[in-house]
């Protein structure tokens, strides 16, 4: 991808970005590596806030683990009767 678009006369910031965005959504890890973060300072091209959240999304919490409080203990009326 990248080889195509240096020979379409793309910059090399215009590279960077798109393969930043392309396999962002592939990054295996929660939490980012000390190399991703010096790389993601010292790139050529900065994110917009929209971009930044695509390249490293806040993770929805899993709604079952949130409402585990409600079928488990006494709140929100779970408790049951004899």
């Amino acid at each position: 991808m990248a080889l195509k678009m240096k020979k379409a006369g793309k910059s090399v910031a215009e590279i960077q970005k798109c393969v930043d965005l392309t396999f962002a959504k592939l990054y295996p890890f929660a939490k980012q590596s000390p190399a991703l973060m010096s790389y993601r300072q010292s790139r050529l091209w900065k994110p917009t806030q929209a971009e930044a959240l695509k390249e490293h999304p806040v993770p929805n919490p899993p709604l079952e683990g949130i409402l585990s409080g409600a079928k488990h203990g006494n709140c929100c009326g779970a408790i049951k009767k004899k």
